[in-house]
């Protein structure tokens, strides 16, 4: 999919979610009626400088469709996931929000997110949806969100940092990627790697010694011999050699602005497959 395609993508998924939860579970009234404006609440994490257009747009046109609706939205920057669950816990929670497909399935078992399909008319095609995506954000046999967009791991380096540092191609093997950490890393604020917390970036270090997240009954399996294996690199990388840092270490707020200020030498970037859910109302 072009970078073109996935932007319109992007929008079109927004604009029809939003559509969907806030027209139809709203009840609007066949006429507009300006004294009955009515505002709901967006959160989402940080984008590009070309979402964060596109989605300001997208609200736009939606708000001017739908006058008696105002859309405020807000982006939180850090730590997103504890910030929604805080919320959700008292009942401030955003009546719309992103969710990664890794979080989805424990909130859509606790009961706090409204299910969509009762929503979602013949003319919203879901065939548009790759399957693995929609799955994501189903929970026995009800849809509970909708995929806003999705990408795949990938190794960025910096190829002047590695010039001199002598290096001339990025690591092949573990052994090479801690070796190369710690020649990366020198002045303050300077490390070799860029490490991101998040499970779903470690998944692939965990199933490269032969573990997994899950097994097939659903239980969680990344505590396994195996699966620690692939962790201890990124344990002892952060710890031990002190030649990764996260975003918070270097004052940055994602790991592409953290690689953009040369801050890192290299770093595994991006994941994710997420979506928009809509919070239950009791």
């Amino acid at each position: 999919m072009s970078k073109k395609r996935l932007f319109n993508f992007l929008g079109l998924v927004m604009a029809i979610a939003i559509a969907i939860i806030a027209c139809q579970s709203l009840q609007l009234p066949s006429k507009p009626l300006a004294s009955t404006a009515v505002t709901i609440k967006l959160s989402g994490w940080g984008g590009s400088p070309v979402e964060q257009k596109l989605l300001r747009q997208v609200l736009q046109d939606f708000e001017a469709q739908h006058p008696t609706i105002k859309v405020k939205y807000e982006v939180i920057s850090d730590q997103y996931m504890d910030v929604i669950k805080t919320r959700l816990i008292g009942e401030a929670a955003p009546d719309v929000f992103y969710l990664d497909a890794l979080e989805a399935p424990f909130l859509m078992s606790q009961n706090v997110l409204e299910p969509l399909d009762a929503y979602i008319t013949p003319e919203f095609d879901l065939v548009d949806f790759e399957d693995t995506l929609l799955d994501s954000f189903k929970y026995q046999n009800q849809i509970y969100g909708l995929p806003k967009d999705y990408s795949t791991l990938a190794l960025f380096y910096n190829k002047k940092a590695f010039a001199a540092a002598g290096l001339s191609s990025p690591p092949a093997t573990w052994d090479e990627l801690r070796n190369y950490s710690k020649k990366l890393t020198g002045k303050i604020n300077r490390y070799g790697f860029g490490e991101i917390p998040e499970l779903a970036r470690q998944a692939y270090k965990i199933k490269a010694f032969g573990g997994q997240v899950v097994d097939q009954n659903g239980y969680a399996t990344f505590a396994s011999a195996a699966g620690l294996q692939g962790l201890e690199l990124v344990v002892d990388q952060y710890q031990k050699d002190r030649s990764s840092a996260q975003k918070s270490d270097v004052g940055t707020n994602s790991g592409s602005e953290m690689f953009g200020q040369s801050k890192p030498g290299f770093l595994t970037s991006e994941k994710k497959t997420s979506g928009l859910a809509k919070l239950r109302i009791n």
